[in-house]
């Protein structure tokens, strides 16, 4: 059995001032936050049984292990089906028919005409007013990796990311990338044709993790 999984994952580190020290040549040290860390992985066209226990054990032993060790809610619901309607739901805090993103991809024929995609997120100005914002004005440093939102208009970095490492479309190898790693608007790029998608996109979470942790 094997299973390929788009995946988004968002981080929210919480970050304090360094603490001021009377002697100026003593190493400054951080205070501890009371306030948790927050880590949050959303999957494309993942089932119960996909998501079972035993085959999380078996085919995904990490991540059985961080589930075991974080928060399960077990009477969860989505508002649509459609992956990216229901990620800008995610990220935008609304029921989808409030959204206006009813579709992946609007510039196809079988949407019918309906909005959707980046270019709606960005028409309806969620990306200067969504889930990153917020959490950036609460103190957060924001990360997100992975899949974002559909179409070819996704050459805009929304402003409450400090971290964002974007994969367009489902290719795994020589993937369509979109980072603000070197430039603050954002950079476009394909990975070469030997780079695994996903073990990019792991090794850039856990890169980014242990960085500003």
């Amino acid at each position: 059995m094997t299973a390929r999984l788009l995946f988004i994952l968002i981080v929210f580190l919480t970050f304090l001032p360094l603490a001021i020290n009377e002697d100026l040549n003593a190493q400054p040290t951080r205070r501890v936050s009371t306030r948790p860390n927050i880590i949050l992985i959303n999957l494309d066209d993942a089932d119960t049984e996909l998501l079972s226990p035993q085959t999380m054990a078996k085919y995904y032993p990490n991540l059985h292990r961080f589930s075991k060790e974080g928060l399960r809610l077990t009477n969860v619901h989505v508002t649509t089906p459609l992956c990216g309607p229901s990620r800008a739901a995610l990220f935008a805090a609304k029921y989808a028919h409030r959204t206006g993103i009813r579709v992946n991809d609007p510039f196809v024929d079988r949407s019918n005409g309906f909005g959707g995609g980046m270019a709606e997120y960005v028409n309806r100005g969620f990306h200067e007013n969504d889930i990153s914002a917020w959490m950036k004005a609460a103190g957060y440093r924001t990360m997100m990796i992975g899949k974002f939102l559909h179409g070819d208009t996704l050459d805009i970095v929304p402003s409450g990311w400090d971290d964002f490492r974007a994969s367009r479309g489902a290719n795994y190898y020589a993937t369509s990338r979109l980072s603000n790693k070197r430039m603050a608007t954002g950079e476009n790029y394909i990975e070469t044709t030997e780079t695994y998608r996903t073990t990019q996109e792991g090794r850039e979470a856990l890169r980014l993790i242990e960085i500003h942790n």
